[in-house]
């Protein structure tokens, strides 16, 4: 390993600790750490101001979408649609609304934009901060991820406050708008809002028809949603501004 590297790893893993004990050894876990070996000489660097970079380490980058993903949650939990995809895609679309440009690993699933490595973070991280236990539950011929609260479940709150204030309104609004929406609508904003990213990235066209055939080129099972579908819900993502700028 470099020297580089290893002083990034030392840098995250002081802020991390300073920040939050649980989050810290979650973002330990999650990027095979070896506590003992560098825990020291973290905490040592906190110390050193000048060697110091507090914007957006990783570990904080973590609990900041954590915090937003606890958001999310509580607004939902109580709702019958609230279940692990439409979770997945309205956090994507609250982090894009919060313009904090998180380092995030999205990949193109069959169900839309997922963060797998943070997506599997979350069950941990909420339930070491018990703001919400995370499980499968059996509903008749199915099974649904749950999300319930646990004793601590308010005390995101004054986190969320801090680090989304100035964007806390976006953030309420698309809540409030996907909150009793099905997970096949919402699923389908979320994968046309990154294809609408994507092809402002490359340069592509974002004509509705460049959209829609990107779209159906993201899954076969994305022929799900008829052509008129996917032309209405361009239109309406244009009228109320849920798209990239």
């Amino acid at each position: 390993m470099s020297k580089g590297k290893i002083n990034e790893i030392i840098l995250d893993v002081a802020d991390a600790v300073s920040h939050n004990e649980d989050v810290a050894e979650e973002y330990l876990f999650a990027n095979d750490i070896d506590v003992q070996s560098y825990i020291n000489r973290g905490l040592a660097e906190l110390n050193k101001p000048k060697k110091m970079n507090l914007s957006f380490t990783k570990s904080q980058t973590f609990f900041r979408r954590l915090v937003l993903a606890a958001r999310i949650t509580h607004e939902c939990h109580n709702e019958w649609t609230f279940g692990s995809v439409k979770f997945q895609k309205m956090v994507y679309l609250c982090e894009e609304a919060s313009r904090m440009n998180f380092s995030t690993n999205y990949s193109k699933q069959v169900a839309g934009p997922f963060d797998n490595k943070f997506m599997h973070a979350v069950k941990t991280g909420f339930e070491k901060q018990k703001w919400f236990s995370v499980e499968k539950v059996k509903k008749g011929k199915y099974t649904k991820v749950e999300f319930s609260p646990m004793q601590n479940m308010l005390a995101y709150q004054q986190y969320y406050e801090r680090y989304y204030q100035e964007v806390k309104d976006d953030i309420e609004h698309l809540i409030s708008v996907f909150k009793k929406w099905k997970t096949d609508d919402v699923e389908l904003v979320a994968t046309l809002y990154h294809c609408w990213d994507e092809s402002i990235k490359e340069g592509e066209s974002t004509s509705k028809e460049a959209l829609t055939e990107k779209l159906y080129a993201w899954h076969k099972k994305k022929k799900k949603f008829k052509p008129e579908k996917v032309s209405r819900s361009i239109d309406w993502m244009m009228e109320v501004g849920i798209y990239p700028a």
